[in-house]
């Protein structure tokens, strides 16, 4: 049962849904059930918007076309102009009541609060209560059954003795619920506090959607957002403070770094000036002995190519004779080795195919036994001749039954044994066949009862039915018509017959009867199925009928079989040598497992000729093709070698007509060295003669070809040689220039060392020309004739660029220097005050993150606190946890920060992970803070609202475990009941008292969908009793079993009948202890 103060009722004026009703509260537990839509979670939304206003109030949950607003709760009349109440009787104590409430109209997003009590006014924030609750109907005209607007509604109630004030801010209004403790918050309680408020509540209701496994949710939803914006707010606003000092700090910053600038360009000037005067010195020096060094090593190469030139020319000389003579011989020796090589290959082969058609022979030999002879041989193979055309025979026979449909019944007939056995077979089924078919048709003439000739119809009219030897005698004679035939031997007729059974005379034996016919006895079968057992016609009728389809289906069988015997014999007597095909088809097992040889696939002709070859060669068949392969060999050989010296004098002829003539170099030599007799070329000497091996000769020339000297590299190195003696003449002249002599000892110099250091010169020297010209069009951009002075002295851009207060005593580079520095130092003692205030404002900022940070903790401390004295554990097992874990994170820098502020006047403390100099460059207060952070976050690039988060510094992990700290997920009861849990403690943060003692004040825990809770509902209602709270449940269908005295239940169905927002009145479920709560419903409605 909750305690004093409690919500005894919720009153609707003009509300969709609900219209004009009061739902009197139970002073522990009110259900509301009904269908999606009737205005259920509607019930939690009014309490919050009456306890928080509509400034803080959301909705618990989002209504069917987007988010439920208070002026959406409004039921609009005709006229478009809504208005409505909804408000609540506390019961302050037993039947004293304080009415608080809000005042809705459609069109404006704002409720306004409204308080009622009694007396004639409000003195101070004391509230007067009602002896009687208010209900809907007091605000209701009674002449025109209109709703009261809020300012006329003060003047209505004052005429029945209560005093009304509404607010149209909620501040007072707040204060005074506080001070009446109908809110339990404290005195102290700021608008963040009623924030909370407001949303606990809501949290109530929708506990089981909070995602509190996510530490981000969790954290809003216990601290809120608020201050991550507050401080980044504080920042822009110190940022707005600092404009005014800005065009002076930045006037100084821009000087600082102006100055910077122009040291850091002269002294890089200065250095490069000095670089290009070394660098020039070493180079001239190094590529004087590079010169001397490449002008030895042409002469010398020069001269080796004479040398070499001669000896070449030479033995060319002998070689082209040589050449001659080979062009004579070598031709005639390729024709003699083609043609003897070819005649080796003939024989050979023609050997190969003998010792191929022996070797076949031996192997049939072989496979027949090991003393096998040829007559045996030739005995099989005609063997295995004879079964091949067998085999073709019975292939050809199967074909054409196959391709008539007759393969079954040649197999199963006697053709298989020959034609006459066939033949003989055939006649005998054919007159078989032929008289059962006649005989069963005669036999079905006996079911023709309508033919007056028959023994049928005779028998049919006897009016009895016939003895088995009158049937079997009937069937016998059945035959022989009643009229005269036409005669002819053996021809008989019964013309009456009475005549014929009247005078029967019988012998029976076991299978039939003996009739005598005047002296001829005739024996007769006994019938087996006999007919006519029955004097009823149509019953004999009906069963000749039945026998007669059994003879027809007979018939057509019987004339199947004929059909398909016919067709078998003349299939086999259109056939082709039939008697030769049917004879093989005789033996055909000893055909089908015989082994055929698949070499015998030859003619009689062919065998005999390839026995005659074993006959004749079989014994030298093996020396004759090894002589035969030495000889190929041989011939191929000496073929191959004159094939080789025929291409190999192709290969001398192309080179020697591709070699240069001696003149060409005899020329080039007379036109670039025209008076230099120290190299001589001779072109009319010879060498000895070698011996006459075209290999040797082909090999030397290539080797030549690979080593010889072309008229361009021969050109080439006499150029070399003319530009080496004008090179060597301009560095001895440019080492005399700059050293006023040349050196005394000579020293090896590379190529690649003089071009280095030729390289490093002009680089240095291009590296200064660029500076000086990139200084010239920075600093001096309407004065380009300074970048036009040929010298680029130093000190005369210097002067141009520095101003005039800096030229004094400016005579070299080094002056120009220390001048700038002077000037540094000046500068940046103003800069530096400017900058220390402002990282004192952004360290003031940091400072309150921290504090942030720490209540946060403090705050955790004490939830963790709360649940740690909580006596029931949920589910008497699970402990509810709140643990405080390392964020995304560190909170070190902050820390540092702080420090840095108190030490921004000491040295020492240069030496900190913070870089003050670096952030006395900041201008931007932001810029300045994501540095610092920086300075201490390396890794991580955050922006301002991300640095000054505070969740980001931690994260909370929420659940549920047991004693010994084994973790638990928890059913979907146990879930609520540990974030409802969480709810009242973070209530206990926010309002006045204590935790041993809570204040005074509406709890409530509207749960909506709580049949969704199952059985762990009594988990619930358990924390609520713990806890001094109502329990207001929302769901579809009941929760639980209904309790006597323990809780009251409406029943909400909307109004089908019309297409407005607005229900059926509600069926309301009353314990009968709170009958007399009727009185009141009952007074409202009348």
């Amino acid at each position: 049962m909750k305690n004093f103060p409690r919500i005894y009722s919720l009153s609707t004026v003009g509300l969709i849904h609900h219209g004009d009703y009061d739902y009197l509260f139970h002073p522990f537990r009110t259900d509301f059930i009904g269908d999606s839509g009737a205005g259920k979670s509607m019930i939690a939304d009014l309490l919050q918007l009456i306890l928080v206003g509509s400034d803080k109030f959301k909705s618990a949950t989002e209504a069917s076309g987007g988010k439920r607003e208070p002026e959406g709760m409004v039921i609009i009349d005709k006229e478009k102009r809504g208005l409505s109440y909804a408000f609540i009787n506390v019961e302050t104590a037993p039947k004293q009541y304080v009415v608080i409430g809000a005042y809705l109209q459609s069109g404006n997003s704002r409720s306004r609060a409204f308080v009622v009590q009694s007396g004639n006014e409000f003195i101070g924030k004391s509230l007067k209560p009602l002896p009687q609750p208010l209900c809907y109907q007091d605000l209701i005209r009674t002449n025109d059954n209109a709703i009261v607007p809020l300012e006329q509604l003060g003047m209505y109630l004052f005429e029945r003795s209560m005093t009304l004030r509404y607010y149209d801010q909620f501040p007072e209004y707040h204060s005074l619920l506080i001070a009446n403790e109908l809110l339990p918050l404290k005195l102290s309680a700021d608008k963040q506090s009623l924030i909370d408020y407001a949303k606990i509540i809501r949290s109530f209701a929708r506990g089981h959607k909070i995602s509190a496994e996510k530490s981000d949710v969790l954290q809003e939803f216990l601290f809120g957002k608020g201050q991550r914006d507050d401080l980044h707010r504080q920042l822009q606003d110190a940022q707005r403070s600092f404009e005014k000092d800005m065009q002076s700090h930045g006037s100084n910053l821009a000087a600082i770094k102006l100055f910077n600038e122009q040291l850091g360009h002269f002294k890089q000037l200065l250095q490069l000036e000095t670089d290009h005067k070394n660098a020039k010195s070493t180079w001239a020096t190094a590529n004087y002995h590079h010169s001397s060094q490449i002008l030895d090593q042409c002469q010398q190469t020069v001269a080796q190519m004479c040398a070499g030139l001669n000896n070449e020319f030479a033995r060319l000389s002998t070689i082209r004779t040589e050449v001659d003579n080979l062009q004579l011989t070598i031709p005639q020796k390729l024709i003699k080795a083609g043609a003897a090589y070819e005649a080796a290959i003939k024989k050979a082969s023609n050997l190969e195919a003998t010792a191929k058609s022996i070797q076949q022979v031996k192997n049939w030999l072989e496979s027949i036994g090991t003393d096998a002879t040829l007559e045996q041989l030739t005995e099989l193979f005609k063997t295995d001749q004879l079964r091949q055309v067998q085999h073709h025979q019975i292939v050809t026979l199967s074909s054409i039954l196959h391709d008539s449909g007759l393969t079954k019944s040649f197999a199963e007939s006697a053709w298989v044994k020959g034609y006459e056995a066939g033949y003989e077979e055939y006649r005998h089924q054919l007159d078989k066949l032929s008289n059962a078919i006649a005989e069963k048709k005669q036999l079905a003439q006996l079911s023709n009862l309508d033919n007056p000739h028959s023994l049928s119809y005779w028998a049919a009219h006897l009016n009895r039915p016939l003895t088995i030897e009158e049937e079997s005698t009937l069937r016998y004679f059945q035959k022989y018509p009643n009229k005269k035939p036409i005669p002819k031997e053996a021809a008989r007729y019964i013309p009456i017959a009475e005549h014929l059974f009247s005078k029967l005379t019988l012998k029976p034996d076991s299978k039939g009867y003996w009739v005598s016919l005047a002296g001829v006895w005739e024996y007769i079968h006994q019938v087996k199925d006999p007919l006519f057992t029955t004097s009823d016609r149509q019953l004999l009728q009906t069963k000749l009928q039945d026998w007669n389809d059994h003879i027809m289906s007979d018939i057509t069988k019987l004339e199947e079989q004929l059909k398909k015997l016919i067709k078998l014999y003349e299939c086999i007597s259109n056939t082709a040598n039939i008697n030769s095909l049917l004879s093989a088809y005789e033996e055909r097992t000893q055909v089908e497992s015989f082994k055929f040889n698949p070499d015998w696939k030859i003619t009689l002709g062919d065998f005999e000729n390839l026995l005659t070859i074993y006959s004749e060669y079989a014994s030298t068949i093996k020396d004759a093709i090894e002589q035969a392969g030495k000889d190929v060999k041989d011939a191929n050989e000496k073929a191959q070698q004159a094939v080789i010296e025929g291409n190999l004098l192709k290969e001398i002829t192309q080179l020697l007509e591709k070699w240069p003539k001696p003149d060409s170099y005899v020329l080039i030599l007379k036109q670039l060295l025209p008076n230099d007799i120290q190299f001589i070329l001779q072109t009319n000497s010879a060498s000895l003669s070698t011996a006459n091996n075209v290999q040797l000769l082909r090999d030397e020339l290539n080797l030549k070809q690979q080593n010889r000297l072309t008229i361009e590299k021969w050109q080439e190195s006499l150029n070399s040689l003319i530009t080496a003696r004008e090179q060597y003449k301009m560095a001895e002249e440019l080492c005399i220039k700059i050293h006023s002599k040349l050196p005394s000892e000579k020293i090896s110099m590379t190529a690649d060392k003089v071009n280095e250091l030729d390289k490093n010169h002009n680089i240095c020297w291009n590296s200064y020309k660029v500076k000086y010209e990139h200084l010239a069009e920075h600093y001096l951009k309407e004065q380009k004739y300074i970048a036009e002075d040929a010298n680029f002295k130093f000190t005369t851009l210097a002067l141009e660029v520095l101003p005039a207060p800096l030229h004094k005593n400016i005579i070299s580079g080094d002056d120009v220097i220390e001048a700038i520095e002077n000037e540094l130092y000046r500068i940046n003692n103003q800069a530096k005050q400017v900058a220390d205030s402002k990282i004192r404002k952004v360290g003031t900022i940091v400072s309150k993150l921290g504090d942030i940070i720490d209540q946060h903790r403090q705050s955790r401390s004490a939830i963790q606190a709360f649940f740690r004295q909580q006596v029931k554990p949920i589910s008497k097992t699970y402990n509810v946890r709140l643990n405080w874990q390392t964020g995304e994170l560190s909170d070190t820098w902050i820390n540092t920060f702080a420090d840095l502020i108190e030490h921004l006047d000491t040295p020492l403390f240069q030496d900190a992970p913070v870089d003050i100099d670096q952030l006395r460059t900041k201008v931007n207060v932001e810029d300045l803070l994501k540095t610092a952070f920086k300075q201490n976050n390396a890794s991580k690039n955050l922006e301002v609202p991300d640095i000054l988060n505070p969740f980001a510094y931690y994260s909370l992990a929420f659940g549920m475990e047991t004693e010994g700290g084994q973790p638990n997920k928890g059913s979907t009861g146990q879930t609520y009941a540990a974030l409802a849990l969480l709810n009242i403690a973070r209530l206990s943060i926010i309002e006045a008292g204590s935790s041993d003692k809570p204040a005074s004040g509406l709890r409530f825990m509207p749960i909506d969908e709580a049949e969704g809770l199952g059985s762990n509902f009594t988990m619930l209602a358990e924390i609520a009793r713990q806890y001094d709270y109502q329990l207001i449940t929302m769901s579809i269908g009941p929760v639980g079993r209904y309790q006597e005295s323990q809780q009251h239940v409406y029943m909400l169905h909307k109004d089908q009948e019309t297409d407005d927002a607005l229900n059926y009145p509600p069926f309301a479920v009353l314990s009968a202890q709170d009958a007399h709560l009727l009185t009141y419903r009952n007074n409202a409605k009348n």
